[in-house]
């Protein structure tokens, strides 16, 4: 039952909706001064409709008008008050005509009413007012019907549109049952773990067993700048000691580390430790804790309803941490550290690969081109790949250019955008030549693409180009006038 001390006013009250609304007949109206936000002073207008047409059946509504505006944290700290004082569960809001209710609270003796038990309290905000809509132990068998209270909400959301930001969606939080979870409400604030660091901490409330007797909480604490692995642990490590906690090492799991195992208690065993359980972690600038604080372990037997909580906030949330103290007797790993002046897999950049093994030995090797097509790009692991460039590679990197490869038969080919093409020949200012191409006594030379002299007789040779004869027989360059000679001596004996 709903118990205000008012004063009855007969004038007409423009705050309120002093007319009958649909089945619902207006009763009367009154104001006091009890104010739901503290250190702002307001006046309260109660409206009062009758539900069952024979005054047995009420439903009140407040309109709390503030000296000031309210914000939606000021708003929603003030109806988590009023829940815990009058031993309400604290409900999420639920959209309704394009507006956000802030909160549904719910107590009864198990009568089922509308979406809740026959006891319902909603409220929202409006600039400087709250709008409250009160059913208090309405009788169902008389009540059949649950459109009256949609209605008179519907009317008053009219009058004064929600302005609750406070409940939207939170990208950091999962705002849904999780398992065995049930999602509860979503809240902030500016209470940082790293200091000299700003941060806004998003809080997830969850209710493991239904009635809010059992709660698990995340936070998702997100900071201005990245936090180092040292950072986080010096955070923890004085959240522990400020709260008398005893600091555990943290454990692996599904390839995540977790930072730190929080425990206390009366020896109750529950999960992986004590009933009271806290666990961090950290991901770029952002610390994620998931807490447990005294569950019942005689009504809470299953101990996957923590771990399906955890597994969830680590895949949304994959741990950078890598700073765990090591037992006493436990020796350190060896450190390696790699480096790579391309930034990794960059097949169009020549890159250096710097790598240091647990033996302390440094490595350096450079990206290299097997051959005019064939690139090896190295990368850290240290790992490297064999990759195919589209066009071809020069120089330990893939060409982001397009080929000309002028051929002997149609000679050199004309570039005008250096930018564009890439001569596979010896270029000579615009003009590329093709490879064995032979100008004024030297040819183009495939191996640094320019021209030399052409081999005298008795020089090693590949191809007749290279000889200035044009003649190079088994692997040796041969003299034209003794070419010559040896026609002419073949002639002479088959005539």
């Amino acid at each position: 039952m709903v118990l205000s001390l008012s004063v009855f006013v007969s004038a007409s009250d423009n705050y309120l909706v002093e007319q009958n609304v649909s089945s619902l007949n207006f009763i009367s109206s009154s104001t006091n001064q009890e104010c739901l936000i503290s250190g702002n002073s307001c006046t309260k207008h109660i409206a009062t409709y009758d539900v069952s047409g024979e005054g047995l059946d009420s439903v009140e509504v407040w309109v709390s008008v503030y000296q000031n505006d309210i914000t939606s944290s000021e708003f929603t700290e003030a109806v988590e008050m009023l829940a815990e004082e009058g031993n309400f569960e604290f409900g999420r809001g639920s959209p309704n005509n394009n507006n956000i209710l802030a909160a549904e609270l719910e107590y009864g003796d198990g009568l089922e009413y509308d979406d809740g038990l026959k006891d319902q309290y909603l409220f929202w905000h409006d600039n400087n007012k709250i709008i409250g809509i009160i059913i208090d132990d309405w009788d169902i068998s008389v009540i059949t019907n649950d459109d009256p209270f949609e209605e008179l909400r519907d009317v008053y959301l009219n009058k004064y549109p929600s302005e609750l930001t406070f409940i939207e969606p939170d990208q950091y939080l999962i705002q849904e049952d999780i398992g065995d979870l049930s999602f509860i409400s979503s809240s902030t604030n500016q209470e940082c773990l790293i200091s000299g660091n700003s941060c806004t901490k998003h809080l997830a409330t969850y209710d493991v067993l239904s009635g809010g007797l059992d709660m698990a909480e995340v936070w998702v604490s997100v900071y201005q700048n990245d936090i180092t692995s040292e950072e986080f642990t010096e955070g923890v490590t004085k959240l522990a000691d400020n709260s008398g906690f005893e600091l555990g090492r943290g454990n692996r799991r599904n390839n995540n580390i977790l930072s730190v195992e929080l425990e206390y208690g009366d020896g109750l065993e529950y999960d992986d430790g004590l009933k009271d359980q806290y666990i961090f972690w950290h991901d770029k600038n952002k610390v994620i804790g998931v807490i447990i604080d005294d569950w019942s372990i005689e009504e809470i037997t299953n101990d996957d309803t923590f771990e399906d909580l955890l597994d969830a906030y680590l895949n949304k949330y994959p741990s950078e941490l890598t700073f765990i103290e090591e037992a006493e007797d436990e020796p350190e790993e060896p450190e390696t550290s790699c480096s790579d002046t391309d930034g990794g897999k960059d097949y169009f950049t020549k890159g250096l690969l710097n790598y240091t093994n647990e033996e302390g030995e440094n490595f350096e090797s450079y990206d290299v081109c097997t051959n005019n097509s064939v690139l090896v790009e190295n990368f850290c692991g240290p790992n490297s790949v064999m990759y195919t460039c589209p066009d071809i590679c020069l120089d330990g990197a893939c060409l982001n250019r397009t080929v000309v490869k002028p051929n002997i038969t149609e000679g050199p080919e004309e570039i005008e955008d250096f930018n564009r093409y890439y001569c596979f020949g010896c270029l000579v200012e615009k003009s590329c030549y093709p490879l064995g191409y032979i100008k004024d006594g030297k040819y183009c030379f495939d191996e640094n693409k320019t021209f030399i002299e052409q081999k005298k007789p008795e020089s090693f040779c590949e191809n007749n180009f290279e000889c200035d004869s044009n003649l190079c027989i088994n692997n040796q360059c041969v003299s034209g006038s003794l070419w010559a000679k040896f026609i002419r001596w073949l002639s002479s004996i088959f005539g």
